[in-house]
């Protein structure tokens, strides 16, 4: 039941990507509002991605919040962006680790944009 309801979550949020424009040549305003619709779309169902975000997350507890992941010192967009990119969930193991959110370079180049953007100065 784990693995099936981790499975939907996925292909829910990858499914409403269909929807989401593509970064290309887009103002740095416009590319923080599109890392935070994908960040809605896709790592909301296990983050909190933000302030009035529509829905809790559905893993409890949580995974770390885009701001607390912001605020960490080693959270750099190299570091971050190898993560995501790297770092994945065998659907098997547990605990839960991040899974491939199968994202193109350019929409997590505007999700680290938009979740770097919550750093305090």
């Amino acid at each position: 039941m784990f693995h099936r309801t981790a499975a939907i979550i996925v292909l829910l949020g990858l499914g409403s990507l269909t929807s989401v424009s593509q970064a290309a040549e887009k103002s740095p305003t416009a590319r923080l509002a599109h890392g935070r619709q994908i960040a809605e779309n896709v790592c909301s169902a296990c983050h909190v991605i933000g302030a009035n975000q529509e829905f809790a997350p559905l893993l409890n507890p949580p995974a770390p919040a885009f701001a607390d992941i912001a605020g960490r010192p080693d959270s750099t967009r190299a570091a971050l962006r190898h993560f995501v990119l790297t770092t994945h969930w065998d659907e098997k193991t547990l605990p839960l680790r991040m899974p491939n959110p199968s994202l193109t370079d350019s929409q997590v180049d505007d999700v680290l944009g938009y979740l770097l953007s919550l750093r305090k100065p």
